[in-house]
């Protein structure tokens, strides 16, 4: 594993509390909501557009190998590598293709849009239950209200994604209990505040065996119009909450009175009691129909939203009406979009969250531990993690063993009990899920953790869930249900650190992650040369004892550790400065054996000047130094061995985020990595600014793609050996513009060290006219997987060796598939290898030995070989 990469953007919806305490504790999110609750890669320059409004009207507005870098422009130097309308209204294109791209406030949206809906079935209600209804049910703010009554029994569904949703529905629909239900006898003025309904609704989709799961959400400020309309642009709706006189003699709560919404703040404007679905808006509405039936007032400005209410009623409401406008409740409110997946995929969910209030806490790191007890005496496997956050950013979410005793005081993670890291790019504030693309296996009855972290370690404020006391206290959830969704899947244990508690983690506080599992119910075993085995680190300090690191084993589709209890390790030379090799074995996963290699330093470490640093590059000219060098692989190579393995960030390195030099046109700043754990020291990576034109190298302004077989490639991704020079397809495209360049006119390409195992470049050059907008270069990577060794043949060339006295090693052959590997692509550990001795002594310990493992061009455990170390030397 060099690093398991998935960028996935957090999308929609939850309902309007979510997970977020939108209507739970107001107060508490606008505390901490981040000043613009986006980042800048938010919207696509493609456009999904329908010329049909939801209500049936028509709109109006419609060469050599491992060649060497040789490109001209910024050097490859040392160790470090370094309108109007944008679209017309008419313009149709896939609703797959919104992808996020530029910023809100530098996008032009077109000036109307409407996102075409089916009006039976509310969106922002009836997903409020994290339910899929089937198509006889209705799901307005009514038929919901009422249907959810109609059932007998009152029991949640706990597949963990949906009960805060599911506790909020009762809040959400219909709260002032305007309407009669006559099956029910008016029962609902009685409920119609509270979860009950919830409950009752929750049953019924359970005993209909229909139930979904909670994808994404997002949220922006009700006060932002132009982050409202990149949610309802990108996912086709929002919802918001608003307040409407439920008497409705002034302004409308549906069109039945009025259908363009005006309402002041003046107007003694109160706290929310109504939901609604924005569906699209138009720049260009009249201000003048706009009439405040109150006042007479009519807007500003021109400009409105189309909305839906829970009669699906579509009328409009003015951008600049109280709901967006009134600072004692807009602050507090978000427009909040969200995404259901169609049925819960998957066995069983991990997640301490219960029916509690929720609020916020600014770490840099959070985590739960789990015990995996959903398949008795068998297995499961992790598929996807969900987080909440309120801070918009790059993350990683960390999945450990976890081999402690749970208690209060429990340990925290180290480096050794890593299992897998997913990368994931969060666009919004609110909820998001990854997925782990190789699934990591659990163990029933052992304990699990998952921590998130940002990419560049830095703080961010994670949504926890709370006691009335203290964001600090541990909520413990103890269902009393008897259903195999309400089992109690608490270990008692989660942490976080801060400024406050330095590097130290905090046994306290319940944060909002989410695991999800399925049932694995036998392993089928399979050959080593199949399986590949690394290491969550590969350097270790002299100790003067064996050192024997746990181990990250991939085979059959499953990510393990040897924490699992399903691998025995053989230490090989594991003590003495130097290169140092494993042997791994497992009677339940692969056959025979595979191996590892690592390297023990002297006892003062080493020098994080070793490594080679890729993935440095040019940037825009910023006056607040925001230059963000993080997106970066190190690589060093094991001392006596040759193999250049990945270091780990915030275990073997950390980034030091002040960058330094002077901040103009064309000069160069330098950024600094400094080494920690085992290494030392420091390591200094210079680039380039510039302001005049766009440096194509720039990630804000510019996307450069890497295509290789019908897929993209994340940046340092890995493929397999092939043999052959792997040349992937360039793609470079201006975020900015939407303007897409073109090969051997605007750039050129150059493609080297890319056959062998190995780093291999793509450089990217402007070239032509391009050079007038566009500036220097860029170098895009990933990464050839050594091939593995496992199952190879050994032979020796001699039947005997002449004692001399000194170590003796064997002269060996390695051949894989036929091909002889050559001696510098193998490693030999040799025991035994002085004294005279007969490789068929009876003893197989006092044989001398050799263990081969591949190195450079090969990984993994090869054979091994006894031999007779006698009087002669005696060729075979």
């Amino acid at each position: 594993m060099l690093r398991e990469r998935y960028r996935k953007s957090l999308s929609l919806i939850l309902s309007a509390a979510l997970t977020m305490g939108i209507m739970v504790n107001p107060v508490l999110a606008a505390e901490v909501q981040p000043e613009s609750g986006y980042t800048e890669e938010f919207l696509t320059t493609e456009v999904s557009t329908d010329n049909q409004s939801p209500n049936g009207q028509l709109n109006e507005d419609t060469e050599e190998d491992d060649e060497e870098d040789t490109v001209s422009g910024d050097t490859v130097s040392g160790d470090v590598v370094s309108g109007d309308e944008a679209i017309s209204e008419n313009e149709v294109a896939s609703e797959n293709a919104r992808e996020a791209g530029s910023k809100p406030v530098e996008f032009n949206f077109p000036s109307k849009y409407t996102y075409k809906v089916d009006t039976t079935v509310w969106s922002g209600l009836s997903s409020y239950s994290g339910k899929s209804f089937s198509s006889s049910v209705s799901a307005s703010e009514k038929d919901s209200h009422e249907w959810a009554y109609a059932v007998a029994a009152a029991s949640t569904e706990k597949t963990g994604a949906d009960e805060i949703a599911n506790a909020l529905y009762g809040e959400s629909n219909d709260p002032l209990g305007l309407f009669d239900d006559d099956t029910t006898s008016g029962s609902e003025e009685k409920y119609g505040n509270s979860a009950i309904a919830t409950f009752l609704l929750a049953n019924s989709t359970k005993t209909n065996g229909v139930k979904g799961m909670l994808k994404d959400a997002a949220w922006v400020p009700i006060t932002d119009v132009n982050a409202i309309k990149g949610l309802v642009y990108k996912y086709g709706s929002a919802v918001i909450d608003v307040y409407r006189d439920q008497t409705y003699s002034n302004n409308a709560y549906n069109s039945a009175s009025n259908n363009h919404i005006f309402t002041t703040v003046s107007e003694d404007y109160a706290a929310p009691n109504h939901e609604l679905l924005i569906i699209g808006w138009d720049n260009n509405a009249d201000r003048n129909e706009f009439v405040n039936p109150v006042t007479g007032n009519v807007p500003n400005g021109n400009g409105a939203f189309e909305v839906v209410d829970g009669l699906g009623e579509h009328y409009w409401i003015s951008y600049e009406d109280a709901t967006f406008t009134a600072s004692s409740y807009s602050n507090e409110r978000r427009a909040v979009a969200f995404k259901f997946s169609d049925n819960m995929p998957y066995n069983n969910t991990y997640a301490y969250d219960g029916t509690a209030q929720v609020a916020t806490k600014e770490v840099s790191s959070v985590a739960n531990v789990f015990v995996a007890d959903a398949n008795k005496n068998k297995y499961e496997a992790i598929k996807e993690v969900g987080f909440a956050v309120a801070d918009p950013g790059q993350y990683r979410v960390y999945i450990y063993s976890y081999p402690y005793k749970v208690s209060s005081n429990g340990t925290p993670f180290i480096a050794d009990n890593l299992i897998s890291v997913v990368d994931a790019d969060v666009n919004y504030a609110g909820y998001t899920t990854v997925s782990v693309d190789t699934p990591v296996l659990l163990v029933d009855g052992k304990n699990f953790a998952v921590e998130v972290r940002r990419a560049d370690e830095g703080k961010f404020n994670a949504f926890v869930t709370t006691s009335s006391n203290s964001v600090d206290d541990w909520i413990e959830f103890n269902d009393t249900n008897t259903d195999k969704y309400s089992k109690k899947r608490n270990s008692g244990l989660s942490f976080y650190k801060n400024e406050v508690t330095g590097s130290a983690y905090v046994s306290k506080a319940t944060p909002r992650i989410k695991v999800f599992t399925d049932n694995v119910n036998t392993l089928s075993k399979v050959s080593a040369n199949g399986t590949e085995v690394t290491l969550p680190y590969y350097f270790y300090k002299y100790t003067g004892k064996n050192i024997s690191p746990k181990v990250i084993v991939e085979a059959n589709g499953y990510r393990y550790n040897s924490d699992s209890g399903l691998f025995t390790r053989v230490l090989v030379g594991c003590k003495d400065v130097g290169s140092a090799h494993m042997m791994v074995s497992s009677n339940k996963v692969f056959n025979g054996y595979q191996g590892v290699s690592f390297e023990i330093t002297d006892k003062s470490g080493a020098k994080i000047s070793r490594a080679k640093v890729y993935g440095v590059d040019n940037r825009k000219l910023d006056s607040n130094k925001d230059y963000d060098q993080t997106d970066v692989l190190l690589m060093c190579k094991l001392a006596d061995n040759g193999t250049m393995v990945p270091l780990r960030e915030g275990v073997d390195y950390v980034f030091n985020k002040t960058v330094t030099g002077t901040n103009a046109d064309k000069k160069r700043l330098k950024t600094e990595i400094k080494g920690i754990g085992t290494f030392k020291g420091t390591k200094k990576n210079t680039f380039k600014v510039y302001s005049s034109k766009k440096p194509i190298a720039d990630d804000k302004t510019m996307d450069i793609s890497l295509v290789y077989q019908n897929h993209e490639l994340d940046n340092f991704e890995e493929v397999n050996y092939t043999g052959t020079k792997i040349k992937p397809t360039v793609t470079v495209k201006d975020t900015e513009t939407g303007a897409v360049l073109k090969e051997g006119t605007d750039y050129k390409v150059k493609y080297s060290s890319n056959k062998n195992p190995g780093v291999a470049k793509v450089t990217i050059v402007t070239k032509g006219e391009a050079k007038n907008t566009y500036v220097g270069k860029t170098v895009k990577y990933f990464v050839i997987k050594q091939r593995n060794i496992a199952g190879a043949k050994v032979t020796d060339e001699y039947s005997s060796y002449a004692y001399t006295g000194s170590a003796i090693s064997p002269s060996l052959n390695v051949v894989v598939n036929g091909k002889n590997v050559g001696s510098g692509n193998f490693a030999v550990y040799t025991i035994n290898n002085v004294s005279q001795r007969s490789k068929s002594d009876s003893t197989v310990k006092n044989r001398p030995t050799a263990y081969v493992f591949g190195k450079k061009r090969y990984a993994g455990y090869a054979g091994v070989i006894y031999y007779t170390i006698s009087t002669t030397t005696t060729k075979k």
